[in-house]
């Protein structure tokens, strides 16, 4: 299974260690207090995200459609998260990734 290391926007870790696919998208959805939601709607999971964080002014908020996200399962909307992004421009690479880049970090 491969694992992934989630990241914030500037490069600092969002976690300690790796993830399997689906923790390492839901920290990406998640991790700031966005809430999200994958829903079954018209033969596709769709993915829904608040606007805001809930640790913002107002607390809880709607829920908005990321329909670039949506796909034919929720293990490839996960999938499409970990491909394109989370919230506030959180990223994730595999652990091979992380991995090699530390190496190269290390050899420079």
């Amino acid at each position: 299974m491969t694992q992934f290391h989630t990241f914030h926007a500037d490069g600092s870790p969002l976690n300690d260690g790796a993830a399997d696919l689906q923790d390492a998208a839901h920290t990406m959805l998640t991790y700031d207090g966005h809430d999200f939601e994958i829903r079954h709607e018209d033969g596709e999971f769709k993915l829904f995200v608040s606007r805001f964080s809930q640790n913002s002014c107002g607390g809880k908020h709607d829920l908005v459609e990321w329909p670039k996200y949506s796909a034919k399962s929720e293990a490839e909307v996960f999938a499409n998260v970990i491909k394109m992004g989370g919230v506030n421009d959180y990223y994730a690479m595999t652990a091979a990734e992380y991995a090699e880049m530390v190496a190269e970090a290390e050899a420079a």
